[in-house]
């Protein structure tokens, strides 16, 4: 059974085993002998159930696995046919996953848009990230420190090995990050030797520079052990209760009452309890692509995907979202006045409408932000005065996306750019030109629901 956060796969854990279904569970945040208990049940297990998030997506000899259940839906097709892949292994089985949508009439469309996508024929590309100026940074720091330190001059031969630092050393990226490394004291310059500075020893040195040995970054986790045994890890926003008294928590399927907290050492005593609990940890959910957005229009138009067995509740839910979606045509964007409000519906997936909304200006109504499928406008605004600001927009002149600042916040390595790179980074990543270039290509038109 896959769900799409850890949260949900500790409850829906619990719930299982309260009705005594023999269960293991599979996710980042825990130990590696809880994982491995998960992995030898793939293999080896019979009559169980397996609550997983994408960590068994990918990697795993599967044994005879009969279904695969989908906890309302992945974000791409790619990720759907990992996890429907992991059934029908063995001769005379097939591969089939049932879809379980439980939160919301948007989940339904999604996993109804991503079925239908998938008729088409339609994968995912696998595209590098662009610009991966951080990690030349990282790169050189590394080199550095495993030299002993390194020729100014000397550097860029070692890096420029890999074609994407090869073009940003050419374009003088390399030169500007050195320039700001020396500046800001991450590393030091000795007449023209390099080597690290105290701010590289103060950003990265703990730990014998452990820090400079991965590309992403984690949250700060807490390690949760029951005596010596480590059971897993816990975000500090579910420690304590509103109140500040320790949490109950889910963790490896189990309820577990927090005892005591080390916050100096990330630790965390736990022991069984009797009672439920929950956990929390931070994470972002993925945006939709374009693709899968105008798959989910062509669904609320009409279309049901092929190859799928719909259930009566799943009937029922497809044809009340179409009939309070009458206005929804395949090929088209269509502006919606409705129970006091405007949207404009783009289906466009969430960064070409982030880059859409921040072009329209004066035309937005104040506070909301645009989500996958839509943008909303101020009351006011018609089709045609939308169309008048839309005529000169070009998709690749669009300004930065307003979601950039917090990528480039979040970016590794950040620290090590000079000040606007890490920006043209996160903003070349969350641009999405071909998903604006085909929602302005689409014809538009008005629809008055009164």
């Amino acid at each position: 059974m896959f769900c799409d956060s850890r949260a949900r796969v500790e409850q829906l854990a619990v719930e299982l085993r309260e009705r005594q279904v023999n269960t293991f569970v599979s996710h980042s945040s825990l130990a590696l002998d809880e994982r491995r208990r998960a992995e030898d049940a793939f293999a080896q297990a019979r009559d169980c159930v397996i609550v997983a998030t994408s960590t068994l997506e990918l990697g795993i000899d599967v044994g005879d696995l009969d279904r695969v259940v989908q906890i309302d839906a992945p974000g791409t097709v790619a990720s759907f046919l990992q996890r429907l892949g992991r059934a029908g292994r063995r001769a005379g089985t097939v591969r089939n996953m049932l879809f379980l949508t439980t939160t919301s009439e948007l989940t339904a469309l999604t996993a109804a848009g991503l079925l239908a996508l998938h008729a088409t024929g339609y994968v995912e590309p696998v595209v590098a990230p662009p610009m991966p100026w951080h990690l030349l940074a990282q790169q050189l720091l590394a080199l550095v420190l495993q030299r002993g330190g390194i020729g100014r001059n000397l550097w860029a031969e070692e890096l420029r090995r890999l074609p994407e630092f090869a073009a940003a050393i050419d374009a003088g990226v390399g030169d500007a990050v050195v320039a700001h490394l020396v500046a800001e004291g991450m590393l030091h310059d000795d007449q023209g030797m390099l080597s690290i500075g105290p701010a590289g020893e103060k950003a990265y040195g703990y730990r014998h520079f452990i820090e400079l040995t991965s590309a992403f970054t984690t949250d700060p986790l807490f390690v949760a052990r029951h005596g010596a045994t480590e059971i897993g890890y816990l975000h500090p926003i579910g420690l304590l209760t509103p109140d500040k008294h320790y949490a109950t928590v889910l963790l490896a399927g189990r309820a577990w009452d927090i005892v005591g907290i080390d916050w100096g050492r990330h630790t965390v005593a736990v022991i069984p309890s009797g009672t439920g609990g929950r956990s929390r940890w931070m994470g972002s959910a993925q945006p939709l692509s374009g693709e899968l957005c105008r798959a989910m229009r062509d669904v609320l138009a009409g279309t049901d995907p092929d190859g799928v067995t719909l259930s009566k509740r799943a009937v029922a839910t497809l044809a009340e979202l179409r009939a309070n979606a009458p206005w929804a045509e395949p090929g088209t964007t269509t502006v919606v006045r409705d129970a006091g409000k405007t949207h404009w519906w783009t289906f466009a997936g969430l960064r070409a409408n982030a880059a859409l909304h921040a072009a329209l200006g004066p035309l937005l109504v104040a506070g909301p932000q645009p989500d996958n499928l839509r943008i909303e406008l101020d009351l006011g605004v018609d089709l045609q005065q939308l169309s008048r600001r839309l005529a000169d927009l070009e998709a690749d002149q669009l300004a930065p996306s307003p979601l950039a600042e917090q990528l480039a916040d979040e970016l590794k390595f950040s620290d090590c750019l000079p000040a606007g790179l890490a920006l043209r980074i996160a903003d070349a990543r969350l641009a999405d030109p071909p998903s604006v270039h085909a929602c302005l290509a689409e014809p538009r038109r008005g629809w008055n629901g009164g």
